[in-house]
């Protein structure tokens, strides 16, 4: 089992891409309907830069958890 302190981490990284995702729906919608211009693309590769940040916090405190460690 993970440890808790692993488990709060996980917990926040998840709800701060969740908040991310949320604060930028709009653009994310309008890329999605229509063609993006410079800046729309600029932010939007922002919002994807930080939710693969997030996903690999996630992955980071997973493998450096020292029960998953001794799996291995």
């Amino acid at each position: 089992m993970l440890h808790e302190k692993v488990f709060d981490k996980l917990e926040f990284e998840v709800s701060e891409i969740e908040k991310m995702l949320s604060s930028y729906d709009s653009l994310l919608e309008l890329c999605k309907t229509n063609e993006p211009n410079l800046i729309e693309k600029t932010a939007a590769a922002s919002v994807l830069h930080s939710f693969y940040t997030g996903v690999e916090n996630i992955i980071i405190a997973i493998i450096s958890d020292d029960t998953l460690t001794s799996l291995l």
